[in-house]
């Protein structure tokens, strides 16, 4: 609540009542605490003033102060919680917070910190203490002294500095508050003058924390308590002060989270935060504090009519004491950081308030429904009125219950101050007995004048059980019920203060106390309590979900609650889901992506639910042509995400290429199967793997025409091809000597059954020379394997005109013998017919096709169809054309620019020096361009380029007795401004002539 808006008539409220005082808090708030009936307010002691000067020794300008750092115990709503607080003295109690240390503006302070604790010590007091961090401090047992300037008036918290363990110490307590008075003295802060103040500490406790700091994780430090100067209401100090004083709250932020603090029915003035004053006080009902920071605000005691208490509170959290119930009701009982300004404004004359109860105790403050419990308390009448305290009674859980009839104290009653008075309450004969769990005891006195004090109160924990029993676990916890499970547990009897003696299990259904199966445990007041469930046990049992209970036994004669822990009996195996061996067939040679030196086995499995149980699969094997073989001795499998943690998983195993040598051909069987986390093996699920080292054999091989002249425009080779085992997959053919398998020309594979295919091909007859060749052709099957050649017979008895001819119309590059970079045979590029071919400028990367079926030619003829589209080269240029000499030289080039204007060709010529001459540039039309190019070889040769009609040759070229062996279509030699798209279709190469 960070509104300074002031609390109206008709604002959402809810009331509730607090030691007799109503008080109105905005929502959310806690469940209500009834009030006591008929039960005068006390009225707090004169008003408290300014703080004293304490926890330093002031000489002169020099302060001294002694902060002794022990372990030490808080308690807090009756549960004893360790800390590692700090005193004043080296004699003191150790506490937290800290003493509040109060110097003046100007002092040269000198902390000494002595260090009992086990780890090393030093100071921190932002915005005081300056200089580097000390990250060495005090070693245990020793002493360090800090020493600076109080240069700057204000509120600081001090707390355990930058040592290794400073966040930890600071956490389990070693803070506390730091006062600094103007050099005019008390009274005023920040300009302001104030009647009384108060320095209130925020913090929390964790106690698993607190339990264990050194090896508790803080990230996950979850508090309980929300305390205000080491306490949580109800057991926090009032603010002593009267109607109209203007008192000033120091909040120091010791915790480890911000707190909103407010104050219910008046507003706060802030007045500065971290010691720094405000620009200009403004009014808050709420403001937050961040952790580790302080804030001075300043708040105007409301008059009399208004109400005697006013709460001072966190607005922003809950207000409950780990969650604490009232009594045995499932009501929130308030406490956390809450507080009250007490104004105890008594009326004049006579004496109208009761006694004060003060210094109350229940021992035991938990206690089993057997026991006896003794109340003792001091209550004084001296600060209300003086008269003589004449009884006192305690009742139960409600403080509404009519004064006079609660359970007396005994003691020396008769005077103003009464110590050391007694009561008892026996919790084996009270009837009806109290539910286990926590009570508010509540006490007050009467005094001579019929004044009823206000109610003190105690929190008394009642166990109608005996000890608890936490920590259990089984080993294993998931099972087919084929082995026996290990019972662990933990008996505490620590917060009864008996001991454990017996302990036992159920399994399935919890019998009666006593007939359970016993635990193996040495007595004490917290043990370790175990037992071997056999395997018997969970035989008759369905297949499901199986409850075991353990609980324990203590001294008293209690069997406390059962620890219910669940075992899962799951008796039915993982499955395999699908699976596939690859490469399958195999010829011995060709290995798995992951690892090529192996055959990967992948298999899907999944543990299927039965009766509400599956478990995880755990492992996963396979075994070779073995049916039969010894579980867990399989090839082993590994998760195909990393870790088998799943009901379903995915996993792979690895059989080495050299496992298959030896292996016949044919078919092969891995059998695969999964176990579950209850120890299940799956049955065994066989995957195919072909073993076939044979490659396919051609028959009919033959070539049509089998004799070609200068009129033939292609041969077809032609043969069929049969497997034993596998599909056909590919061919090939090559002239002349063998290049290698897989390195002749392809043919096309039409299959014509599971293991027949017929091969061909349509070879262009320019790149035969005149005369006799021998073509061989082969084929090879799925497994990788290439059979053996066949040879067919082709003549030619003079060289064609044509040398390479590709439309694109089979809507794809296979007429090339390479791709180069990103070209691509679409419908959108086509010139003439239906498809064409789509080259794409990547700066100055190539993109183009090879034809590499020029035969040593002396003369050459091009002619392509070419529409510009989004091409563009900068200031530079790209090759749209080269012909290529069988070393890769250049021969010509048809050269492409545009810019911002008309885009142009010209053809280049590679002069046998090495110097390229070149035409002068043709300006393409709009729309599909026909690009004719001519070139010879000699020592003075004529060479053209036409572009439609338009035409620009070079004369008397000696080009030498090079000669063209491939050539490149597409984008080369560009640069890197060279951006866009073009099209090209319709190429043809001759030569002789052109059509």
């Amino acid at each position: 609540m960070r509104s300074s808006t002031r609390r109206t008539a008709g604002r959402t409220a809810l009331a509730f009542a607090v030691a007799g005082l109503t008080v109105v808090v905005p929502h959310p708030a806690a469940a209500a605490v009834a009030a006591p009936a008929a039960i005068p307010l006390a009225h707090a002691a004169t008003p408290q003033g300014t703080l004293p000067a304490t926890g330093c020794t002031t000489v002169g300008v020099a302060a001294t102060c002694e902060l002794y750092a022990k372990p030490g115990t808080l308690t807090v709503s009756s549960i004893a919680i360790p800390i590692w607080g700090l005193s004043s003295t080296d004699t003191g109690v150790p506490g937290t917070p800290g003493p509040v240390l109060v110097v003046t503006e100007g002092s040269t302070v000198t902390v000494n910190v002595h260090n009992g604790l086990p780890g090393a010590l030093s100071l921190a007091v932002p915005g005081l203490l300056g200089g580097a961090d000390d990250r060495i401090g005090a070693a245990p047992g020793a002493t360090k002294s800090y020493t600076f300037t109080a240069n700057r008036a204000g509120t600081y918290l001090y707390e355990a500095g930058h040592a290794p363990d400073g966040a930890r110490q600071a956490a389990m307590g070693a803070v506390g508050a730091m006062i600094v008075r103007p050099a005019a003295g008390p009274g005023t802060a920040y300009g302001a003058a104030f009647d009384d103040e108060t320095a209130l500490v925020l913090s929390e406790v964790d106690p698993a924390f607190n339990a264990d700091p050194a090896g508790y994780d803080l990230r996950k430090f979850q508090p309980v308590y929300r305390l205000i100067n080491g306490r949580a209401y109800p057991e926090t100090d009032p603010i002593a002060t009267a109607a109209g004083r203007r008192v000033l709250l120091r909040y120091v932020n010791a915790g480890l989270s911000t707190h909103a603090m407010g104050t219910l029915g008046t507003e706060q003035s802030v007045l500065a935060k971290d010691a720094r004053p405000s620009e200009a006080p403004y009014l808050k009902v709420s403001d937050s504090i961040a952790a580790g920071s302080t804030e001075d605000t300043l708040v105007t005691v409301p008059p009399a009519e208004d109400g005697p208490k006013f709460a001072v509170y966190e607005t922003a959290g809950r207000l409950d004491t780990a969650g604490h119930r009232v009594g045995t009701t499932n009501t929130v009982a308030f406490g956390g950081m809450m507080t009250f300004l007490d104004t105890g404004a008594a009326p004049s004359g006579t004496d109208t308030a009761g006694p004060v109860t003060q210094k109350l105790a229940a021992a035991p403050a938990t206690a089993t429904a057997l026991q006896t419990v003794t109340f003792t308390a001091d209550f004084t009448d001296v600060p209300n009125g003086g008269s003589n305290v004449t009884r006192a009674e305690y009742v139960v859980d409600d403080p509404a219950i009519a004064v006079g009839t609660g359970t007396p104290f005994t003691g020396s009653f008769g005077g103003p101050t009464v110590t050391g008075a007694q009561a008892t309450l026996n919790l084996a004969t009270l009837a009806p007995a109290l539910a286990a769990g926590k009570h508010v005891v509540y006490v007050r006195a009467l005094d001579s004048q019929g004044n009823w004090g206000v109610v003190n109160s105690v929190v008394l924990t009642v166990s109608s059980s005996g000890p608890v029993t936490t920590g259990g676990s089984l080993t294993p916890a998931t099972g087919n019920g084929s082995a026996a499970v290990v019972l662990s547990a933990t008996g505490d009897d620590s917060l009864l203060g008996g001991t454990v003696d017996q302990a036992e299990y159920f399994v399935g259904t919890q019998g009666a106390n006593g007939s359970g199966t016993p635990m193996t445990l040495t007595p004490g007041t917290v043990v370790a309590e175990s037992a071997t469930i056999p395997a018997l046990s969970f035989s008759a049992l369905p297949e499901g979900p199986v409850t075991v209970y353990a609980h324990s036994h203590d001294s008293f004669g209690l069997w406390g609650p059962a620890q219910t822990l669940q075992f899962t009996l799951d008796r039915t195996p993982p499955a395999m889901t699908s699976g596939i061996v690859e490469p399958s067939p195999n010829n011995g040679t060709a290995g798995s992506p992951v690892d090529p030196t192996s055959i990967k086995v992948t298999a899907a499995f999944a543990d299927p639910v039965t009766n509400g149980v599956a478990t995880p699969i755990t492992a996963a094997e396979g075994f070779l042509d073995n049916p039969n073989g010894v579980l867990g001795t399989g090839l082993t499998f590994v998760a195909s995400d990393g870790s088998f943690n799943a009901t379903a998983e995915s996993a792979y195993g690895l059989i080495p290429l050299s496992q298959l040598t030896g292996m016949t051909e044919g078919p092969h069987q891995v059998y695969v199967h999964a176990k579950d986390a209850a120890g299940n093996w799956g049955p065994y699920a066989p995957l195919t793997l072909v073993v076939d080292r044979s490659g396919p054999l051609l028959s009919a091989a033959s070539a049509t025409p089998n004799t070609v002249n200068r009129t033939t425009t292609g041969v077809t080779l032609a043969a069929t091809a049969t497997d034993n085992l596998t599909a056909v997959a590919g061919a090939e053919w090559f002239d002349g000597a063998d290049p290698g398998k897989g390195l002749g020309h392809p043919m096309t594979v039409t299959a014509t059954g599971p293991k027949t295919a017929n091969v061909g091909v349509v070879a262009g007859p320019g790149g035969f020379g005149v005369g006799t060749h021998v073509l061989s052709l082969r084929a090879r099957d799925a497994a990788g394997n290439w059979g053996a050649p066949v040879t067919v017979t082709l003549t030619v008895t003079a060289l064609s005109n044509l040398v390479f001819s590709d439309g694109f119309e089979s809507g794809n590059t296979g007429a090339w013998a390479a791709a180069t970079g990103p070209v691509a045979v679409l419908p959108g590029s086509a010139l003439s017919g239906t498809q064409g071919l789509q080259v794409t400028a990547g700066g100055a990367a190539p993109a183009y096709l090879t034809d590499p079926t020029p035969l040593n030619e002396s003369a050459y003829h091009l002619q392509f169809q070419f529409r510009p589209d989004t091409l563009a080269t900068g200031t530079g240029t790209v090759n749209l054309a080269a012909g290529l000499s069988a070393t890769g030289q250049q021969l010509f080039v048809v050269q492409y620019r545009k810019s911002t204007g008309a885009a142009q060709v010209r053809l280049g010529v590679r002069r046998s020096t090495g110097v390229v001459a070149y035409t002068p540039y043709l300006t393409l039309g709009t729309g599909v361009q026909t690009i004719r190019v001519d070139w010879a070889a000699g020592t003075s040769t004529t060479h053209k380029l036409t572009v439609g009609t338009a035409s620009q040759q070079l004369t008397g070229v000696n080009t030498g007795t090079v000669r063209l062996d491939a050539l490149w279509l597409g984008l080369s030699g560009g640069g890197t401004a060279t951006t866009g798209a073009a099209s090209f279709d319709a190429v043809l190469s001759t030569r002789f002539t052109l059509p």
